[in-house]
């Protein structure tokens, strides 16, 4: 072996040595990955920081463009001013998350408004700590953010005050209150427009009201059996001058009476004296012969057969006693006798009759008559007294009576003398007519003879309604179940539970609920006060041309009614009743949030010569059974706060506006769910006293419907 083989084994051995001693390897190894591990845990840590600030970056720019976008409501971007959608913004992002949050530099925000939508963006630049060692000194983080106004399915229902006052100005104003409204509502739906989610639908639905609503159409269209086919009107009839003759009575003839043959023989009181006998044709009976006498009086002293005439005083009156045992009075000569005979008859009539004859024209008049006469006879007895065994007598009185009946028949007559001829001069009579409306109902002209002396009027319909049957009642609280106008969700079976056209080419005031006063000239008596409304529009998307088309329709008149206009603002908007199958759920069947606007000019202001949809309220009495005016509005105002208690029942959404100089009232708060007695913490009721104030009310609501939520 040589020197260098020496070496080289020598090598081997000491590699080999090596390789198989483990002992001290791990601080080897740990030292041989301090450095890795060092760069692992410090990306680890910096890498949590980094997220840490992006997170609360995120959630800074999220809040910003949530303000600015709420700030922004249905307006348009503002960048300058502090209390800008953009500075409000910028101030929110500041607030949660501040320059030196993570010791981050270079933190900037940006937003900006795009199709309605508020875009944020934000950066900083984040510090590394332990990466630095790598070279790596720091991270820069950017975030985007962006959020919308949106709204799932609605409907949304305008019930619009145009009576004759919204042709008025506001003070400061330069438009009448009909032109701000248009610009309003128009303002409404461009808020919306924006708003609306995709694949949402946003349906729209009008009721402009006075004393009256146009809905008619609506109903006809949907199911003509909906209305009535007859329907009685307060109306007039014309009568034509007439010739009429008379003809005048002479006096009655003197009563003629005769016996008829039907009478009731006589009866007589004979007892043991024997049977009296029956009068012919009701004469009167006969006495027997057997003198048949009862006593009842027994008067004087007594006496023994023998004894000489004596007289004796008792009643007023003298008596002899004579010797052959006889009584008598004394008449006024001083001579015996019986006491006189009595009659008496007592006389019935029955019920005339009278005829006449058709040929002659005499009047006859035929009377029944009864008679009855009770003939009563006295007389004196000297008797024994009864009982007595001895031959002691007395004077005793007896009587006898006997009756008959007679049955007459009188006859009077009375002939025509004189003929007479008269003019009845026309006129009107003022009265409830009942019409076919079924021609009237289709659209066809109409015609009614109410014109100058009965002339035929011909008219059209014009879509207003009377409605169907209710009752009178103060309060409303509970609604009656005979209120049949109150159900919102009313489907019509019967005449009572059926609407009917207005007519007021027919209709005419009297003084009277239900009197029939017949007029000389139709001058004294006019129509009643009357105003149709422009036609209600049902639920339904609508472009903006056609809102607009819509509105600019509108034309003020009449006087104002809350409680109609409610009633079928919320009869067309609910899930159920007359228009279920359209308003329950989309075609898609998601579900629908539904809100009706009330807007007004004014107060309530219902009168009794109105013709409204409760007819005449003069003559019919329906709602208030007959009152003043200030009362009248009275039993109105709770039939429209039942009305929207009725509509928020359907989880309805109620806003109500008053629009001009009058102010707010406890039912305008009441119909929304506001509290009238916190009127600063009202969320749907509003006043807005000029335009422009009403178009931001209008705007505010559409805020207010819409949600803010943040894009993607």
């Amino acid at each position: 072996m040589t020197v260098l083989d020496t070496k080289k084994h020598a090598r081997r051995g000491f590699l080999s040595r090596l390789r198989s001693d483990v002992s001290g390897n791990a601080m080897v190894m740990v030292a041989a990955a301090t450095v890795p591990l060092a760069g692992i845990i410090g990306a680890a840590v910096d890498i949590s920081r980094t997220y840490m600030v992006k997170t609360r970056m995120q959630q800074a720019c999220d809040a910003g463009a949530l303000v600015g976008r709420k700030v922004m409501g249905t307006g348009e971007w503002s960048q300058s001013g502090s209390d800008s959608a953009n500075a409000q913004a910028e101030a929110y992002f500041d607030a949660n998350f501040t320059a030196d949050m993570f010791s981050a530099t270079n933190v900037t925000s940006t937003f900006s408004e795009s199709s309605g939508d508020v875009i944020g963006s934000a950066s900083a630049t984040v510090p590394l700590i332990i990466m630095r060692i790598f070279g790596n000194e720091s991270n820069t983080v950017n975030v985007t953010c962006r959020a919308e106004l949106t709204m799932g399915s609605t409907d949304v229902m305008f019930v619009l005050d145009t009576t004759g006052s919204m042709n008025q100005k506001n003070a400061n104003d330069t438009e009448t209150r009909i032109v701000g409204l248009r610009s309003a509502v128009m303002s409404f739906y461009d808020s919306m427009d924006t708003s609306i989610s995709d694949n949402a639908q946003l349906r729209y639905g009008f009721v402009p009201y006075s004393q009256n609503v146009n809905v008619g159409q609506i109903l006809y269209d949907a199911n003509p059996n909906w209305m009535v086919q007859n329907h009685t009107y307060q109306s007039r009839v014309w009568t034509d001058a007439l010739e009429v003759t008379s003809t005048e009575l002479g006096d009655a003839t003197e009563t003629v009476w005769t016996e008829n043959n039907s009478g009731t023989g006589g009866t007589s009181n004979n007892g043991s004296g024997g049977t009296g006998t029956g009068g012919n044709n009701g004469q009167s009976g006969q006495s027997g012969n057997g003198f048949g006498w009862t006593q009842i009086v027994s008067t004087g002293n007594s006496y023994s057969n023998t004894f000489s005439p004596a007289y004796e005083y008792d009643d007023n009156r003298w008596r002899i006693i004579t010797d052959s045992g006889d009584c008598y009075d004394l008449n006024d000569d001083g001579y015996a006798e019986n006491p006189e005979q009595e009659e008496k008859t007592e006389t019935t009539y029955g019920d005339p009759v009278t005829t006449t004859d058709p040929a002659t024209g005499v009047q006859t008049t035929t009377t029944p008559k009864q008679t009855v006469t009770t003939t009563i006879r006295y007389k004196w007895t000297w008797q024994k007294l009864a009982n007595s065994g001895s031959s002691t007598k007395r004077c005793y009185l007896n009587k006898s009576e006997s009756k008959g009946t007679k049955n007459y028949t009188g006859t009077s007559t009375r002939t025509p003398t004189t003929t007479t001829t008269s003019q009845q001069e026309a006129g009107w009579t003022y009265k409830p007519v009942s019409l076919d409306v079924t021609s009237f109902l289709a659209g066809n002209a109409a015609t009614v003879p109410v014109g100058s002396e009965g002339a035929a009027v011909s008219s059209e319909w014009d879509g207003c309604v009377e409605e169907v049957n209710t009752v009178s009642d103060a309060a409303m609280a509970p609604v009656p179940s005979g209120a049949f106008d109150l159900n919102i969700n009313l489907i019509p079976s019967s005449q009572e539970t059926r609407w009917r056209p207005t007519w007021p080419t027919a209709t005419f005031l009297r003084k009277g609920p239900m009197e029939e006063f017949r007029k000389e000239t139709e001058s004294q008596y006019g129509g009643a006060d009357y105003s149709c409304p422009f036609e209600a529009r049902k639920m339904a998307i609508m472009t903006r041309s056609q809102v607009q088309d819509y509105v600019d329709d509108l034309t003020p008149d009449g006087t104002t009614w809350h409680d109609i206009g409610m009633i079928w603002g919320a009869r067309l908007i609910s899930p159920k009743g007359l228009f279920a199958s359209e308003n329950a759920m989309t075609p898609s069947g998601n579900p629908i949030n539904r809100h009706i606007i009330m807007m007004t000019d004014g107060y309530i202001n219902t009168q009794l010569d109105d013709y409204s949809p409760y007819g005449v309220e003069l003559l019919e009495r329906k709602v208030t059974n007959g009152v003043s005016t200030p009362s009248m509005n009275s039993f109105h105002t709770s039939r429209f706060l039942a009305a929207c208690e009725a509509a928020r029942r359907e989880n309805i959404t109620v806003w109500f506006v008053s629009f001009g100089s009058d102010a707010l009232t406890s039912p305008m708060y009441q119909c929304t769910g506001d509290d009238p007695t916190k009127p600063t913490a009202a969320t749907h009721t509003f006043r807005a006293v000029n335009s422009a104030k009403l178009t931001e009310t209008f705007t505010t609501i559409a805020k207010q419907i819409g949600s803010l939520r943040l894009g993607q």
